[in-house]
């Protein structure tokens, strides 16, 4: 719906101000991460007070139906964003939390690929942390998470499609992990499993990385 805009001038964090912000930003999404799987699952924080019962049932979000009695140990959150800004006393400040799928993750490679041929000299000297490793890390969560921790594996990413304005970052997202870009109708579930439709057939899927928003999910399925 518009042009993809970059700032060529960006923002520039110390090293020792962005370790304390992004340790703070780790424990939110710990934090949201055990609250997901709490009311997913034995919902001990409601029983307790906690969370009040009606801030949980009554969200329109909240799949009733999603809910299992068994613990879990793998994390529900894989994906985390927050929009942040400077108070006036420096301080950083979360606004907003994003845990549906947030986008931001095929832009930064982008804006980073371009800024760091802009001012290749400043990166050099200024030593500019590397992205990548967050993208190492994502990958290794997504495989730790498949029942097939080989690499054999097959991932998918399953985009909204060409009309979807995160669908440029999407497919860029897909290509930078070595991932196959998909949209609903190219899957398909035979007896349990998801499968991918291709020419030669279909091919078993063992992890979805899923950027569909929750309610233009088949609630179904």
């Amino acid at each position: 719906p518009q042009a993809w805009e970059l700032d060529p001038i960006p923002v520039v964090l110390g090293s020792q101000e962005w370790a304390k912000f992004a340790h703070a930003l780790s424990q939110r999404m710990q934090l949201i991460d055990l609250l997901l799987q709490d009311v997913y699952g034995p919902q001990r924080y409601i029983s307790q007070g906690i969370l009040p019962a009606s801030l949980v049932f009554n969200a329109p979000g909240y799949l009733r139906a999603a809910r299992t009695n068994r613990p879990t140990t793998s994390p529900m959150l894989y994906l985390y964003a927050v929009q942040a800004y400077r108070s006036a006393s420096g301080q950083w400040l979360v606004h907003a939390d994003r845990t549906q799928g947030p986008s931001g993750c095929g832009h930064a490679i982008e804006n980073r690929l371009a800024i760091s041929r802009i001012h290749a000299e400043s990166f050099q000297s200024m030593q500019v942390l590397r992205i990548a490793d967050f993208f190492m890390k994502l990958r290794e969560a997504i495989q730790e998470a498949s029942p097939s921790k080989d690499k054999s594996m097959r991932t998918a990413v399953l985009s909204p499609g060409v009309q979807s304005p995160t669908y440029f970052e999407d497919a860029y997202l897909a290509r930078y992990l070595g991932y196959t870009l998909t949209q609903s109708a190219d899957l398909t579930v035979r007896g349990g499993k998801v499968y991918l439709k291709t020419l030669g057939g279909l091919v078993r899927l063992d992890c979805i990385l899923r950027r569909l928003a929750d309610n233009h999910c088949d609630p179904l399925d």
